[in-house]
């Protein structure tokens, strides 16, 4: 066979074997290509979508009053070494330096031995969507509703109470309220004394006891024939006190250490040194001419 035959039989059987392989070489250059514009088309879906959710959600910075409470009840104390954790200028910032919560004011008083009601003026950075409703780190920002807070080593629920652009009035009435609790234990009412103070941890008085009035403990009960019969216990004392109070209001109505609701038939825990006097029953409320200040 002739040298120049052999080259071209050897050829022939080359190219079909070249053209596969640069078939599959270009094959994959488009594949690579196709992964390439899919991942560049969806990184720019991506931050399309995020700059259209951003321009229906803005930064906001609102001011917030949020008290603390044990087991989502804002009635019981928080533990001593939890209210003791939190302090004026303590923050949050998220990793992009953002301060998400900062504490600008705190006011703390005794809960009753096992610890103490605390109440936080907040400034929060949040988000607005465009109905104008209010979201903190995701959690829908609603007064009178909870919300997961983070300050420091501290995790807790607070109850939101006042929610605006604006620092809330924190001015305070004094009135004069008389309380009435029935059958009490005469250790308690033997160590409630005329003159004495309930103070937060600012030093101001919360409420100062003005008269105070004892008496054995009324004991209703009927006979088998219906007739209300009244005797006395001397083992328990009947008490009747009347105090001045701070309080602070709040849509119409005056509370009392941001908790209690200061009017007839409502409930007062008021607690002094020496003694603390659990739900008693307020019988009056009146507005004293005093405003400025309890102390003297």
């Amino acid at each position: 066979m002739p040298e120049g035959n052999s080259f071209s039989i050897i050829a022939d059987k080359i190219n079909p074997i070249m053209n596969i392989r640069n078939y599959f070489k270009f094959s994959g250059i488009k594949l690579r290509l196709r992964h390439f514009m899919l991942l560049t088309a969806g990184i720019l879906l991506v931050v399309f979508s995020f700059f259209a959710y951003g321009q229906k959600q803005r930064k906001e910075q609102l001011f917030a009053t949020a008290v603390m409470g044990a087991g989502e009840d804002i009635f019981i104390a928080v533990p001593y070494w939890v209210a003791n954790s939190i302090n004026t200028g303590d923050h949050e910032v998220s990793p992009f330096g953002t301060v998400n919560a900062e504490v600008i004011d705190k006011e703390s008083y005794e809960g009753g031995s096992h610890g103490k009601h605390v109440i936080l003026q907040l400034k929060l950075t949040v988000l607005e969507d465009s109905g104008g409703k209010y979201y903190y780190k995701n959690q829908p920002l609603e007064i009178d509703k909870w919300l997961n807070l983070r300050l420091g080593s501290i995790d807790e629920k607070v109850y939101i109470t006042y929610l605006g652009k604006t620092k809330p009035d924190n001015s305070r009435k004094i009135f004069r309220v008389t309380v009435k609790k029935n059958s009490e234990e005469p250790f308690i009412t033997d160590n409630l004394k005329i003159g004495d103070e309930m103070l937060n941890n600012k030093g101001d008085v919360m409420a100062k006891i003005v008269n105070k009035v004892t008496y054995p403990a009324e004991v209703r009960s009927f006979t088998d024939s219906g007739i209300l019969q009244i005797s006395t216990d001397s083992t328990r004392r009947d008490i009747l006190l009347t105090v001045d109070v701070s309080a602070k209001r709040s849509e119409n109505i005056y509370y009392f250490g941001e908790l209690k609701k200061l009017r007839v038939g409502e409930k007062l825990n008021l607690f002094f040194n020496k003694a603390t006097l659990w739900d008693g029953i307020i019988t009056s409320v009146e507005e004293t001419e005093k405003q400025k200040t309890l102390q003297g």
